[in-house]
């Protein structure tokens, strides 16, 4: 059986897969674990969840690699994961179901969020102050 040698290299932040000295051509952005977990554009905030699904309650578990934990009580079958996060950030927010799309990350458990807003600095203020309250509470 032989093992396969894999080599990789950062480039303006993407990282090329080596193996046996060739370049397989697949190319992934590096996660940037420095960034803010929200962010404000013109009128929507796009927030970066770390989902972890089957956990015994659905509630906000901190910051973890630039991303705001959500544990979620649903399992990640039939969308269920998916649509009790969005239930459960726009009851965090106030605002409707409507108003919040997942958009990157359907599969997976890093989720990217756009949640469309009437005052998205308050709505990123009201994330921030959450974060910072669970940041507390766990020191």
């Amino acid at each position: 059986r032989l093992s396969c040698l894999v080599q990789t290299s950062k480039i303006n932040d993407f990282t090329i897969r080596k193996q046996h000295g060739k370049d397989n051509r697949k190319m992934r952005p590096m996660p940037d674990r420095n960034r803010e977990f929200v962010e404000c554009h013109d009128a929507d905030v796009t927030l970066y969840l770390h989902v972890q699904p089957r956990a015994s309650r659905t509630a906000w578990s901190g910051v973890q690699a630039g991303r705001m934990k959500l544990r979620l009580a649903a399992p990640p079958v039939d969308d269920r994961a998916n649509r009790e996060c969005v239930a459960f950030v726009a009851k965090t927010l106030r605002l409707a179901k409507s108003k919040i799309r997942i958009a990157r990350g359907h599969s997976s458990r890093q989720k990217t969020l756009v949640i469309d807003s009437a005052t998205p600095e308050a709505t990123a203020a009201q994330l921030r102050a959450l974060a910072a309250e669970l940041e507390s509470t766990s020191a």
